[in-house]
């Protein structure tokens, strides 16, 4: 007769269970307090740009999911000792708290966003070790979902998407006998010419589809084949969707109809998404048939034991009293870290730095331009937040006029920001550039695009200027800007734009021509005007 199992491993792991000790749940408790409040403003703008933006409405689900990955792990959660790494938890979290520090003082919302993540991160390495760091990959990593990083480090797949479904829609037009002719992102039909817009490529739709396939593909499947395959079919149905979803705007149009969207709004993005979750489930549950395709743990029994017998093995004699030490020493690092990152977030800031002199000395006359104030309510073309605004119209011989806008920062916050979401709707329509020689040996490079105006279009070539740099990319904006803030406690910055209404001009081109001569004519004031900070 087999003789019964030494309990002793059993009741050693109860002992040795962090998540059951009362002191262990108090300390965890004021931890997360503290982190709630440290990230309270993150969090607050995350859950805002779920609600007010479709592209990232599936954000609200990514925490909840996140949970139950987390949950579904448990099990394998009792058979990972606990040991806690100062070595890889403190620099983690070092990280997290400069993320937070230098986003808040950029005004780059995305740097606080991925900061919460990495501290998250950095905790669980610091509280329980690497090995249930290693476990959690997975649910710390889906939280990419719920940020913008899959939005903005998206931009340069819009074309490619877009031009994919100008032509998805063209030959489904074609093959039902409509006359549709492509030209690029242009769809030219007898009545009226469509544009595949960056907004309409879908990619932003995908990244939807992405974030509820994967764990989706991870629940169900039990191969990685099988669960790379059904997101990728996914996004497939979701890009013919789209290509089908322009094909019957083009259709709608076609016979007249002046909503190019069509009725009960079956034409809009979301056409996408639903027809990408539809792929999703029908797929996951096609590829489920004839078999469990949901994982399925170890029984209670064989892991508690099992769990219990592992840790014992790892725990030697007397060693109870150095790791309660190791783990005070745990709170005494976590404690203050969170407590350094939220003081130094919430009472140190930048130095704004206004102009010296208004921009109501800034010269009426240029060359042969002469100036005009224009009341800055009534342009659209404006960076929102600026501190100081220069809005005037400046005519030249011919009769042609440009007009010249100057927003000055004295410093940037979140939703003050030179290089924001707005700022690049309005502007970075095209990532077109030009090169602008002046009357000295310099020349700039600028941005030029075709921006929408309430009498038509208009021709804009504008540019950022920090501190003297004169910055096309928007990118390399946040990055002076970031840098700024760091090494010199400010953040100030203008945005400068030269437009004029492609309505006076037979020809584009035209009006970019009178733009750079006036740019040539006008950047020594500009500049004079911006280094008086």
């Amino acid at each position: 007769m087999n003789q019964p199992e030494d309990n002793s491993s059993v009741i050693k792991l109860s002992a040795w269970d962090l998540s059951g000790s009362r002191r262990w749940s108090v300390h965890l408790f004021f931890l997360m307090a503290l982190l709630l409040i440290i990230y309270a403003p993150t969090i607050s703008a995350l859950v805002h740009m779920w609600w007010s933006s479709d592209d990232y409405s599936h954000g609200f689900l990514v925490p909840f999911i996140a949970l139950y990955l987390v949950w579904i792990k448990r099990e394998q959660a009792t058979l990972t000792p606990v040991s806690p790494n100062l070595r890889v938890g403190m620099p983690v979290m070092a990280v997290a708290g400069l993320l937070l520090i230098t986003g808040d003082l950029g005004g780059v919302v995305l740097l606080q966003e991925l900061s919460l993540i990495v501290m998250i991160a950095g905790l669980v390495a610091l509280l329980l070790g690497t090995a249930h760091l290693k476990n959690l990959a997975l649910p710390i990593a889906y939280l990419l979902f719920m940020v913008k990083i899959f939005g903005d480090g998206m931009d340069g797949f819009h074309w490619p998407f877009q031009l994919l479904a100008a032509n998805i829609g063209v030959w489904l037009l074609q093959l039902f006998g409509y006359a549709a002719y492509q030209e690029g992102v242009y769809i030219q039909l007898p009545r009226i010419t469509l544009e595949v817009a960056a907004a309409c490529s879908g990619v932003r739709f995908l990244v939807s589809i992405i974030a509820i396939g994967i764990p989706l593909a991870y629940l169900t499947q039990r191969s990685w084949f099988r669960r790379i395959g059904l997101v990728a079919f996914a996004v497939v149905i979701a890009i013919l969707a789209n290509g089908l979803r322009v094909a019957l705007i083009g259709a709608w149009t076609y016979n007249g109809n002046v909503n190019v969207h069509g009725p009960l709004h079956i034409l809009y993005g979301t056409f996408v998404s639903w027809a990408g979750f539809i792929a999703l489930f029908a797929g996951a549950w096609l590829l489920g048939k004839g078999h469990d395709g949901a994982q399925r743990p170890p029984s209670s029994r064989q892991s508690v034991h099992g769990g219990a017998r592992h840790l014992a093995r790892q725990l030697p004699q007397g060693s109870e009293g150095r790791q309660s030490a190791h783990n005070g020493r745990v709170w005494l690092v976590a404690f203050p870290l969170l407590l350094a990152t939220g003081g130094y977030y919430f009472f140190h800031g930048t130095t704004p730095i206004p102009l010296r002199h208004n921009f109501s000395i800034f010269p009426p006359v240029i060359g042969e331009w002469r100036g005009e104030d224009v009341d800055p309510r009534t342009e659209d073309l404006r960076a929102d937040g600026a501190d100081t605004e220069l809005v005037r119209s400046y005519r030249n011989r011919s009769g042609h006029s440009v007009v010249l806008y100057i927003g000055y920062f004295n410093d940037q916050s979140q939703g003050k920001e030179l290089v924001g979401y707005r700022t690049s709707w309005k502007f970075h329509r095209e990532d077109g550039r030009v090169t602008v020689p002046t009357g000295s040996s310099e020349t700039y490079r600028i941005n030029r695009a075709v921006a929408p105006d309430r009498d038509g279009s208009r021709a804009v070539l504008f540019w950022y200027d920090l501190n003297g740099r004169i910055i096309a990319s928007r990118y390399e904006a946040k990055f002076w800007t970031l840098w700024d803030a760091i090494r010199r406690g400010r953040t100030n910055g203008a945005l400068v734009a030269v437009s004029a209404s492609l309505g006076q001009y037979d020809h584009p081109e035209s009006a970019f021509d009178d733009e750079q001569q006036f740019i040539r004519d006008a950047m020594s004031p500009i500049r004079g005007a911006l280094s008086g900070q």
